[in-house]
Protein backbone atom coordinates (compact mmCIF):
# COMPACT_ATOMS: atom_id res chain seq x y z
CA UNK A 1 0.00 0.00 0.00
CA UNK A 2 2.78 2.69 0.47
CA UNK A 3 4.82 1.43 -2.14
CA UNK A 4 1.19 2.58 -4.49
CA UNK A 5 1.08 5.76 -2.40
CA UNK A 6 4.54 6.70 -3.29
CA UNK A 7 4.32 5.96 -6.29
CA UNK A 8 1.54 8.51 -6.93
CA UNK A 9 3.26 11.14 -4.96
CA UNK A 10 5.82 10.93 -7.57
CA UNK A 11 3.52 11.08 -10.54
CA UNK A 12 2.02 13.79 -9.31
CA UNK A 13 5.04 16.11 -8.66
CA UNK A 14 6.50 15.06 -12.08
CA UNK A 15 3.12 16.34 -13.80
CA UNK A 16 3.44 19.84 -11.04
CA UNK A 17 7.01 19.98 -12.52
CA UNK A 18 5.98 19.54 -16.14
CA UNK A 19 3.61 22.16 -15.93
CA UNK A 20 5.53 24.74 -13.96
CA UNK A 21 7.92 24.43 -16.83
CA UNK A 22 5.63 24.41 -19.48
CA UNK A 23 4.28 27.66 -17.98
CA UNK A 24 7.53 29.23 -17.97
CA UNK A 25 8.05 28.25 -21.46
CA UNK A 26 5.03 30.17 -22.51
CA UNK A 27 5.57 32.98 -20.37
CA UNK A 28 9.12 32.97 -22.26
CA UNK A 29 7.56 32.67 -25.44
CA UNK A 30 5.45 35.22 -24.51
CA UNK A 31 7.70 37.79 -23.23
CA UNK A 32 9.97 37.37 -26.75
CA UNK A 33 6.83 37.91 -28.70
CA UNK A 34 6.16 40.69 -27.12
CA UNK A 35 10.09 42.25 -27.37
CA UNK A 36 9.84 41.61 -30.75
CA UNK A 37 6.67 43.29 -31.16
CA UNK A 38 8.02 46.60 -29.80
CA UNK A 39 11.25 46.31 -31.67
CA UNK A 40 9.08 45.96 -35.18
CA UNK A 41 7.18 49.45 -34.03
CA UNK A 42 10.01 50.89 -33.16
CA UNK A 43 11.18 50.35 -36.38
CA UNK A 44 8.46 51.46 -38.26
CA UNK A 45 7.82 54.74 -36.08
CA UNK A 46 11.68 55.73 -36.85
CA UNK A 47 11.37 54.67 -40.60
CA UNK A 48 8.29 56.94 -40.90
CA UNK A 49 10.73 59.61 -39.31
CA UNK A 50 13.51 59.93 -41.93
CA UNK A 51 11.01 59.21 -44.93
CA UNK A 52 9.48 62.22 -44.18
CA UNK A 53 13.00 64.27 -43.70
CA UNK A 54 14.15 65.63 -47.12
CA UNK A 55 17.84 65.13 -47.16
CA UNK A 56 19.96 67.98 -48.56
CA UNK A 57 19.79 67.27 -52.13
CA UNK A 58 16.09 66.47 -52.35
CA UNK A 59 13.77 69.36 -54.18
CA UNK A 60 11.09 70.07 -52.10
CA UNK A 61 9.54 72.36 -54.53
CA UNK A 62 6.43 69.79 -54.55
CA UNK A 63 5.83 69.57 -50.91
CA UNK A 64 6.28 73.04 -49.92
CA UNK A 65 5.19 75.17 -52.68
CA UNK A 66 8.67 77.52 -52.64
CA UNK A 67 10.61 77.79 -55.67
CA UNK A 68 14.11 76.21 -55.37
CA UNK A 69 17.06 77.93 -55.05
CA UNK A 70 18.90 79.22 -58.57
CA UNK A 71 22.26 78.28 -58.08
CA UNK A 72 24.36 81.39 -58.65
CA UNK A 73 27.39 81.11 -60.95
CA UNK A 74 30.69 80.46 -58.76
CA UNK A 75 33.27 83.46 -59.32
CA UNK A 76 35.37 81.19 -61.51
CA UNK A 77 33.24 81.01 -63.79
CA UNK A 78 31.90 84.52 -64.49
CA UNK A 79 29.40 85.27 -66.89
CA UNK A 80 31.18 87.02 -70.16
CA UNK A 81 28.42 88.71 -72.60
CA UNK A 82 29.51 87.82 -76.19
CA UNK A 83 32.45 89.44 -77.93
CA UNK A 84 31.38 91.27 -80.95
CA UNK A 85 33.02 89.34 -84.31
CA UNK A 86 36.27 90.94 -85.08
CA UNK A 87 38.74 89.78 -87.19
CA UNK A 88 42.00 89.00 -84.87
CA UNK A 89 44.21 90.07 -87.63
CA UNK A 90 42.55 93.66 -87.42
CA UNK A 91 43.35 94.57 -83.72
CA UNK A 92 46.31 96.26 -83.46
CA UNK A 93 48.15 98.43 -80.88
CA UNK A 94 47.80 101.72 -81.01
CA UNK A 95 51.38 104.02 -81.62
CA UNK A 96 51.90 107.58 -80.81
CA UNK A 97 53.26 110.54 -83.28
CA UNK A 98 53.60 114.07 -82.91
CA UNK A 99 51.73 114.38 -80.30
CA UNK A 100 48.43 111.81 -80.72
CA UNK A 101 48.07 108.11 -81.32
CA UNK A 102 47.31 105.87 -84.45
CA UNK A 103 46.29 102.95 -85.48
CA UNK A 104 45.84 100.55 -88.52
CA UNK A 105 42.92 98.78 -89.38
CA UNK A 106 43.39 96.51 -92.45
CA UNK A 107 46.88 98.37 -93.17
CA UNK A 108 45.00 101.78 -93.09
CA UNK A 109 45.95 104.69 -90.97
CA UNK A 110 43.96 106.20 -88.32
CA UNK A 111 44.11 108.76 -85.98
CA UNK A 112 42.42 107.44 -82.55
CA UNK A 113 41.12 109.56 -79.86
CA UNK A 114 38.56 108.62 -77.09
CA UNK A 115 38.98 108.62 -73.21
CA UNK A 116 42.38 106.23 -73.64
CA UNK A 117 44.24 108.42 -76.18
CA UNK A 118 44.65 111.60 -75.97
CA UNK A 119 46.28 114.52 -78.08
CA UNK A 120 48.83 116.87 -76.86
CA UNK A 121 47.53 120.83 -75.95
CA UNK A 122 48.74 122.31 -78.57
CA UNK A 123 48.06 119.15 -81.45
CA UNK A 124 45.59 120.95 -84.38
CA UNK A 125 46.26 124.85 -83.42
CA UNK A 126 46.71 125.29 -86.90
CA UNK A 127 42.92 124.70 -87.72
CA UNK A 128 41.71 127.75 -86.34
CA UNK A 129 37.74 127.27 -86.06
CA UNK A 130 38.08 125.61 -89.42
CA UNK A 131 38.63 121.75 -90.59
CA UNK A 132 41.79 119.64 -91.67
CA UNK A 133 42.31 120.73 -95.27
CA UNK A 134 41.75 116.71 -96.53
CA UNK A 135 38.42 116.91 -94.39
CA UNK A 136 37.35 119.77 -95.33
CA UNK A 137 37.76 118.78 -99.17
CA UNK A 138 35.40 115.50 -98.31
CA UNK A 139 32.45 117.84 -96.44
CA UNK A 140 32.22 120.32 -99.16
CA UNK A 141 32.28 117.39 -101.59
CA UNK A 142 29.52 115.71 -99.51
CA UNK A 143 27.67 119.31 -99.54
CA UNK A 144 27.45 120.07 -102.82
CA UNK A 145 25.94 116.35 -103.61
CA UNK A 146 23.49 116.58 -100.33
CA UNK A 147 22.70 120.09 -102.42
CA UNK A 148 21.94 118.21 -105.48
CA UNK A 149 19.28 115.99 -103.76
CA UNK A 150 17.61 119.41 -102.26
CA UNK A 151 19.17 119.08 -98.91
CA UNK A 152 21.51 121.13 -97.12
CA UNK A 153 24.10 120.84 -95.14
CA UNK A 154 26.62 123.00 -92.66
CA UNK A 155 29.19 122.51 -89.91
CA UNK A 156 28.13 123.59 -86.83
CA UNK A 157 31.27 122.76 -85.26
CA UNK A 158 34.20 122.57 -86.18
CA UNK A 159 37.71 121.88 -84.47
CA UNK A 160 38.06 122.82 -81.42
CA UNK A 161 41.20 123.75 -79.33
CA UNK A 162 42.44 122.34 -76.14
CA UNK A 163 41.55 125.29 -74.32
CA UNK A 164 38.07 125.69 -75.96
CA UNK A 165 37.10 122.18 -74.76
CA UNK A 166 38.67 122.73 -71.36
CA UNK A 167 36.40 126.09 -70.87
CA UNK A 168 33.33 123.61 -72.44
CA UNK A 169 33.65 120.75 -70.10
CA UNK A 170 34.36 122.05 -66.89
CA UNK A 171 31.36 124.32 -67.54
CA UNK A 172 29.28 121.06 -67.81
CA UNK A 173 31.13 119.68 -64.63
CA UNK A 174 29.97 122.59 -62.86
CA UNK A 175 26.43 122.66 -63.45
CA UNK A 176 25.55 119.09 -64.49
CA UNK A 177 28.42 116.77 -62.37
CA UNK A 178 31.55 115.75 -63.75
CA UNK A 179 30.16 112.45 -64.42
CA UNK A 180 26.66 113.43 -66.07
CA UNK A 181 29.13 115.43 -68.16
CA UNK A 182 31.30 113.04 -69.37
CA UNK A 183 28.53 111.08 -71.10
CA UNK A 184 28.40 113.90 -73.68
CA UNK A 185 31.56 116.00 -73.63
CA UNK A 186 35.10 115.01 -74.01
CA UNK A 187 37.61 116.30 -71.15
CA UNK A 188 40.48 118.55 -72.78
CA UNK A 189 43.15 116.47 -75.07
CA UNK A 190 40.26 113.50 -75.60
CA UNK A 191 37.93 115.26 -77.89
CA UNK A 192 37.73 114.23 -82.01
CA UNK A 193 37.07 117.51 -82.41
CA UNK A 194 41.00 119.04 -81.56
CA UNK A 195 41.81 117.07 -84.83
CA UNK A 196 39.88 119.10 -86.86
CA UNK A 197 38.64 116.07 -88.43
CA UNK A 198 35.40 115.71 -86.49
CA UNK A 199 31.94 117.89 -86.92
CA UNK A 200 28.89 118.30 -85.72
CA UNK A 201 26.45 118.68 -88.68
CA UNK A 202 23.46 120.95 -88.62
CA UNK A 203 22.07 120.32 -85.31
CA UNK A 204 23.40 119.41 -81.83
CA UNK A 205 20.02 117.74 -81.59
CA UNK A 206 18.95 114.24 -80.71
CA UNK A 207 15.91 115.66 -83.04
CA UNK A 208 18.45 115.46 -86.03
CA UNK A 209 18.08 111.69 -86.19
CA UNK A 210 14.49 112.61 -87.73
CA UNK A 211 15.60 114.78 -90.61
CA UNK A 212 15.85 114.31 -94.35
CA UNK A 213 19.58 115.28 -93.82
CA UNK A 214 20.70 112.53 -91.25
CA UNK A 215 19.04 109.91 -93.76
CA UNK A 216 20.88 111.06 -96.33
CA UNK A 217 24.09 110.71 -94.65
CA UNK A 218 23.72 107.62 -93.07
CA UNK A 219 23.49 106.08 -96.80
CA UNK A 220 26.00 108.45 -98.13
CA UNK A 221 28.61 109.38 -95.54
CA UNK A 222 31.08 106.93 -96.33
CA UNK A 223 30.95 107.76 -99.37
CA UNK A 224 32.74 110.75 -99.19
CA UNK A 225 34.94 109.30 -96.03
CA UNK A 226 33.06 110.43 -92.92
CA UNK A 227 30.98 107.88 -90.14
CA UNK A 228 28.70 108.32 -87.52
CA UNK A 229 31.47 108.25 -84.37
CA UNK A 230 29.02 107.52 -81.92
CA UNK A 231 26.35 105.29 -82.69
CA UNK A 232 23.18 104.31 -81.26
CA UNK A 233 23.33 101.66 -78.59
CA UNK A 234 27.38 101.57 -78.45
CA UNK A 235 27.96 104.14 -75.25
CA UNK A 236 29.70 101.25 -73.46
CA UNK A 237 32.08 100.62 -76.07
CA UNK A 238 32.86 104.32 -77.04
CA UNK A 239 31.96 106.01 -73.39
CA UNK A 240 29.85 108.58 -75.07
CA UNK A 241 26.25 108.88 -75.89
CA UNK A 242 24.85 109.16 -79.23
CA UNK A 243 25.47 111.57 -81.14
CA UNK A 244 23.69 111.53 -84.57
CA UNK A 245 24.76 114.94 -85.56
CA UNK A 246 29.07 113.85 -84.73
CA UNK A 247 30.39 113.04 -88.08
CA UNK A 248 34.33 111.81 -88.45
CA UNK A 249 36.49 111.85 -91.32
CA UNK A 250 38.43 108.60 -91.75
CA UNK A 251 38.84 108.23 -95.47
CA UNK A 252 36.64 106.51 -97.84
CA UNK A 253 38.40 103.19 -97.87
CA UNK A 254 38.01 102.98 -93.89
CA UNK A 255 34.53 104.74 -93.89
CA UNK A 256 32.81 101.77 -95.51
CA UNK A 257 35.04 98.79 -93.60
CA UNK A 258 33.53 100.66 -90.42
CA UNK A 259 30.28 101.13 -91.83
CA UNK A 260 29.81 97.45 -93.14
CA UNK A 261 31.33 96.35 -89.60
CA UNK A 262 28.40 97.57 -88.00
CA UNK A 263 30.79 98.18 -84.82
CA UNK A 264 31.67 101.45 -83.40
CA UNK A 265 35.74 101.81 -83.71
CA UNK A 266 36.76 100.66 -80.27
CA UNK A 267 35.02 97.99 -81.14
CA UNK A 268 36.95 97.19 -84.37
CA UNK A 269 40.14 97.18 -83.18
CA UNK A 270 39.22 95.52 -79.76
CA UNK A 271 39.95 98.32 -77.24
CA UNK A 272 35.88 98.61 -76.19
CA UNK A 273 37.06 96.90 -73.00
CA UNK A 274 39.62 99.81 -72.00
CA UNK A 275 37.12 102.73 -72.18
CA UNK A 276 36.61 104.84 -68.51
CA UNK A 277 33.49 106.34 -67.83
Amino acid sequence: MKNNVSSDGNKRRRIKKRKAMLRMLVSFVIFILIIVGIAMLLINVFSSKAAEKPDSGTDTSQTTGDKPEIPTVPPSEPIVSEEPKVDPDNIFTPYERGGAYYVKIDGLEMLLVNKDYHLSETYGDEYGSGLAPEAQEAFDNMQSAANADGLSLWVQSGHRSYDTQQGLFNGYAQSEGEQAASRYSARPGQSEHQTGLAMDINQISSSFENTSEFEWLSENAADYGFILRFMKGKEAATGYMYEPWHYRYVGVQLAHILKDSGLSVEEYIGLCDTIPA
